[in-house]
């Protein structure tokens, strides 16, 4: 019985091990040749229960690249109080992370798109 256990333990572990072997090949093949930061927007509106979960497998899901984009930008599409609290208490947590409203985002990108 412990052997078993300790076969299907070892199978388990070589199948992460090569899952994550063609994992990084795949990035290393699809990397670009002059890698550009870029911004990742995640729109957030109303009354969101799971806002805390969202924001965080985001943060996971760039960690997981190796050309992570250089920030994360919640925007505030009319968001109620205790999600943008959340959103807040988060952003504190994790420095790639900011929190803007629309017209925020406007004035910030207004230079750059004339």
């Amino acid at each position: 019985m412990g052997e078993t256990v300790m076969l299907v333990l070892v199978l388990l572990l070589a199948l992460y091990g090569c899952m994550e072997l063609i994992r990084r090949a795949a990035m290393r093949i699809m990397r670009p040749s002059v890698p550009h930061p870029g911004l990742l927007v995640l729109p957030l509106g109303g009354h969101c229960d799971d806002v805390e979960y969202r924001i965080r497998s985001v943060v996971a899901q760039t960690r997981w690249t190796e050309e992570a984009p250089g920030g994360i930008l919640l925007l505030d599409t009319g968001m109620d109080e205790e999600t943008r609290a959340l959103a807040e208490r988060i952003c504190l947590e994790y420095p790639a992370v900011r929190l803007e409203k629309s017209a925020e985002l406007e004035k910030m990108f207004e230079p750059r798109l004339q």
